[in-house]
């Protein structure tokens, strides 16, 4: 029995940290579209529509990772920001 305890005990370790890896992956690259967006909000808004469609044509996995800190990152920005957040 112990030995399949550590078994047990170390897959679900190693699922654990599979997800915490694909949580990261995600928060990263929600960062550089934010970071884009900022940018673009602050210079050209004109151009953050283009931005939002270059985001939706890339296809990025929409989990809550990614959702909730895009959503962390353009909340209180500047108000040409709503379109991107909603």
């Amino acid at each position: 029995i112990p030995i399949m305890l550590r078994l047990a005990l170390i897959e679900n370790l190693r699922r654990v940290a599979t997800r915490i890896a694909s949580s990261r992956v995600d928060r990263n690259l929600a960062d550089s579209w934010a970071d884009q967006m900022i940018e673009a909000a602050e210079k050209d808004p004109s151009k953050l529509i283009l931005l939002v469609a270059d985001m939706a044509r890339s296809e990025p996995t929409l989990d809550s990772a990614f959702v909730a800190e895009v959503a962390r990152r353009l909340q209180g920005q500047s108000p040409a920001l709503t379109l991107p957040l909603t």
